[in-house]
Parts: C-alpha cells; sequence; structure tokens
C-alpha cells in the first residue's frame, strides 16, 4: 500500500504539470523549475539523512517506491532518530505545488479543486503509513517514541 500511495504522489505531481502546462506557460515553467530544485533540496537535505523506515521515498527503507524487489539492507548502521527540521525541507515543495495549483487554476478551475481534493485524500494516506515510525522535527509528527526522545532531549 505504501509504495502505491508514493506511486500517487509522483502521479500526482504530474497531473498538476499537464494541467499547469495548459494553463499558463510561464507559471508551468516556474513550476518546473521549482519543483526540481524542492525535490533536489528535500532529497540532499532530509531524504538522505532520514532514519523513517515507513516512508516510500527513503532508499534504504525495504518499501522504496522505485524498487521492484524486496531487499534487505546488510551493514547500514541503526538511527534512533534523524531529527530533520522536516517543516523547513517541506517548505520548497508547498512553494512549487502552489505554483502549479495556481496555474492549472487558470487553467480549469475545476480540474484544479479536482486535484486538491484528490492530493488530500492521498496525503492524508501518506501522512497515516509513513508517519507513524518518523524521527523527524515536523508538525505532522504522531511517532509517539520520537516524541517521548524530543521531551527528553530537550
Amino acid at each position: 500500500m505504501r509504495k502505491l500511495i508514493g506511486w500517487a504522489l509522483l502521479a500526482g505531481l504530474i497531473v498538476l504539470a499537464v494541467l499547469a502546462y495548459f494553463g499558463n506557460s510561464l507559471l508551468f515553467a516556474f513550476y518546473l523549475a521549482a519543483l526540481g530544485n524542492a525535490i533536489a533540496f528535500h532529497w540532499w537535505y532530509a531524504c538522505s539523512r532520514c532514519s523513517n523506515m515507513c516512508c516510500v521515498f527513503n532508499v534504504r527503507s525495504p518499501e522504496f517506491f522505485a524498487r521492484w524487489r524486496p531487499v534487505r539492507m546488510i551493514g547500514e548502521r541503526s538511527r534512533e532518530f534523524s531529527d530533520i527540521r522536516s517543516a523547513a525541507a517541506g517548505v520548497p515543495l508547498l512553494l512549487s505545488v502552489a505554483i502549479g495549483v495556481v496555474a492549472a487554476w487558470l487553467f480549469a478551475p475545476l480540474a484544479a479543486i479536482v486535484w486538491l481534493a484528490c492530493m488530500s485524500g492521498v496525503g492524508y494516506a501518506y501522512w497515516k503509513t509513513a508517519c507513524a515510525g518518523c524521527g523527524n522535527d515536523c508538525p505532522a509528527n504522531k511517532n509517539a517514541a520520537y516524541l517521548d526522545w524530543k521531551q527528553g532531549s530537550g
């Protein structure tokens, strides 16, 4: 189920790109540039250091969304919590999506609303499955063990 959610998030970004393309070519170019920057920043800043094995975008996770066969990581050191400021890492991604939604709105407001509704459902499903094992400093974190650890260390 987690891999399906990862692919749905990726497909949602592609659908938004198509809607943005038909909405406004300048905003489409900004969307692609901002999205590429956000993904590169997120991958470099967060994903490369993340300890969340429940996240489908973590390459060390057995459920990495682009992996076709299950793997067992050997020699990977165990980390309790990565404690990454996820809210700061998520801002560039949210900004790029906002640009895409504005461009999609210029094409078809109803399509933008339907896209937002669908992606809200997919985002909620991602939150329910991935945030259960998260060890990052995020307002949406619901991992009780991490929250207890954070209270004790701060």
